[in-house]
């Protein structure tokens, strides 16, 4: 049973893609990026109904940052969600992350954040 959760993914329900490079033909696939949504069954309880909301993350390794790879994979998770007909993305990024902040701010979905306690609570709307 433990293997069927994720081996039978629902891909309505939660996406994960991920970014790999080969340095020559000879070397492993090494990944270098990751980016993730799973669908929040509670929704916001205030716009958007139970179902329609995904909590959002992206990762991309240090030396690969300041490429466009983290917004290439929000925008195109993005895009996954809107065709399964989810309205929007949530995230938590802490105040410092600056960079994480600019690739949501920079991308097509309209966002409103919030403060508290050292992070952002962050909406992203399709």
């Amino acid at each position: 049973q433990q293997i069927q959760q994720f081996a039978n993914v629902d891909w309505s329900e939660q996406m994960s893609i991920v970014g790999v490079i080969n340095e020559d033909e000879t070397s492993r696939e090494q990944i270098v990026a990751m980016g993730n949504y799973y669908v929040l069954p509670e929704g916001d309880n205030v716009i958007f109904p139970p179902g329609s909301l995904a909590e959002v993350s992206i990762l991309v390794l240090d030396q690969f940052q300041n490429r466009g790879i983290g917004k290439f994979l929000l925008d195109f998770l993005g895009q996954i969600a809107k065709s399964y007909g989810l309205r929007g993305f949530i995230a938590e990024v802490l105040i410092e992350n600056t960079k994480t902040m600019h690739i949501i701010e920079s991308s097509r979905f309209k966002v409103i954040r919030k403060m508290g306690d050292g992070i952002y609570e962050v909406k992203m709307t399709f």
